[in-house]
């Protein structure tokens, strides 16, 4: 009887840890769900963090002794589901702004871009990139040049009067005149929309790394992608969503569009 008894505390136990363990997995179960329904997969560390959410939640369930499967199921949830909350709270984050400040600041002391309108060049921004529909009602291009940082705004290509080369739909994105004197540029203020099943819908802003502008006079278009790096899956995991965000990257591209180039492909 006293080994019958021991194996039925240690198979309830077991159980217990168990339930623990799944409703610990649960959220991150759950947001893994809307990010695979949004296409917006994590990195591998995504499933270390959630086998650390089993574990937590399986010890929550021994330490309270619930023998109950649905209760213990329960308990593994709570903790968790407190930390997402946390997360959750901070969502639609600006991951630009203090970059932003500073630009319109720097281009507050500097001359004006108009100066230099005789030799200016143009920039097209997609708007369909990273396998998204970009919103660039907000975003600005800014440009680094000897006088420092300046912000120029992204404006419909059918307001301007200067012939985009053969291949582009003006309205497919957004154009920025920058002058000559321009070294580097960087897109900042691009908001994505991005469905998390938990949270809703939540506003992303996008900031991407700074690149070298090749000399000449063709029409430029600007690009990139996002990098997750590989532990941002684990903080995505654990509910720390406003951390993994940080780290993303998004490394940009700007490079001549040549309108032979188009015109062969065309043909």
């Amino acid at each position: 009887m006293p080994n019958s008894n021991g194996n039925m505390t240690s198979r309830t136990l077991l159980t217990a840890f168990g339930c623990g363990a799944a409703g610990g997995m649960a959220p991150s179960l759950l947001q893994l769900a809307g990010m695979a329904f949004a296409s917006d997969l994590p990195t591998l560390s995504y499933g270390v963090g959630i086998v650390i959410m089993a574990l937590l939640g399986g010890l929550v369930s021994l330490v309270y002794k619930e023998k109950i499967t649905h209760k213990a199921f329960a308990l593994g949830v709570s903790w968790p589901a407190l930390l997402y909350s946390a997360g959750g709270a901070a969502v639609d984050l600006n991951l630009s702004a203090d970059t932003l400040v500073y630009a319109q600041a720097t281009a507050s002391n500097n001359p004006s871009l108009t100066s230099e309108t005789h030799v200016m060049r143009l920039v097209f921004v997609p708007r369909q990139q990273i396998g998204e529909e970009l919103n660039l009602n907000d975003a600005s291009l800014e440009v680094e040049t000897p006088q420092g940082v300046q912000s120029v705004p992204l404006v419909d290509p059918m307001t301007i009067q200067e012939k985009l080369p053969d291949g582009i739909d003006p309205s497919s994105g957004r154009i920025a005149h920058i002058p000559k004197s321009v070294q580097s540029v960087y897109l900042d203020g691009v908001s994505v929309t991005r469905s998390k099943i938990s949270r809703g819908y939540a506003r992303i802003t996008i900031q991407t790394t700074s690149v070298p502008v090749p000399e000449g006079n063709e029409t430029l278009e600007l690009t990139f992608e996002e990098i997750k790096p590989f532990w941002s899956g684990f903080y995505e995991a654990v509910g720390m969503n406003k951390l993994s965000r940080q780290l993303y990257q998004y490394h940009a591209t700007v490079e001549a569009i040549e309108p032979q180039a188009l015109d062969t492909d065309r043909d």
